[in-house]
């Protein structure tokens, strides 16, 4: 499909697969955004947000560009060959990766805050092996800082697990927006523990809301059931 966005959604395939697969795609003759170092904060909420999807993985990647970084694929529909592109499995399976670590992480505050025995669940026996895999990661750099040592990444998958583990050790709470759902952060540092509203379009658009019809939103919950 031709785009004059900077990625695209197609069907492509590498030397090696048997059978092609949905890739983000680089429209030839555009710049992919390239990832912020360091990441900002609501990236990872973003990321967070919305229940992962071909079309939520395109969006996010015209924001922040490639997960993992671009390979060359042999055939990619109604673009020329080779064109470099990313599986969008990829994204899905990082994406709920990271939203199941997450939940479990706030299922466990919710419950009162970090069991003392991770072995009581098993998800967050999966959440302190993933939150911490990128110190395997021999892509990943190590800079030293005021406070010791801090990992930085050399790509966004990298840089949302390392931001996912930073929450998780700041013992950080995650609430949704009532008015559109997007993830905040309640603590020093972020909104107040009193905060409902995500920025002033949700203020303006609820006062609106309250004006026309005297009511309010429906509850959305943080993350939808599966």
């Amino acid at each position: 499909m031709v785009s004059r966005a900077p990625l695209s959604l197609s069907m492509g395939r590498r030397r090696e697969d048997t059978v092609p697969h949905l890739v983000l795609v680089a429209v030839p003759g555009h710049v992919v955004p390239h990832r912020p170092d360091p990441l900002p904060p609501e990236v990872l909420l973003e990321a967070l947000t919305d229940a992962p999807t071909p079309e939520t993985v395109w969006q996010l990647a015209l924001r922040w560009g490639w997960l993992g970084g671009p390979e060359t694929y042999a055939e990619v529909d109604a673009y020329p060959a080779p064109a470099m592109a990313e599986p969008v499995s990829r994204w899905l399976e990082t994406l709920t990766a990271l939203r199941t670590c997450v939940q479990t992480w706030q299922d466990a505050r919710a419950r009162g805050g970090r069991p003392t025995d991770p072995r009581e669940d098993p998800r967050l026996v999966q959440l302190a092996e993933v939150t911490t895999q990128v110190g395997g990661d021999p892509r990943v750099q190590w800079q030293l800082q005021l406070d010791g040592w801090h990992p930085r990444a050399s790509t966004l998958a990298q840089a949302l697990w390392i931001a996912c583990g930073d929450l998780v050790r700041r013992d950080g709470e995650l609430r949704p927006c009532v008015e559109c759902g997007r993830w905040m952060e309640i603590g020093p540092g972020a909104f107040s523990k009193n905060r409902q509203l995500c920025s002033d379009a949700c203020k303006l658009t609820r006062h609106r809301r309250r004006r026309a019809f005297g009511g309010d939103s429906p509850s959305i919950l943080l993350l939808p059931d599966k």
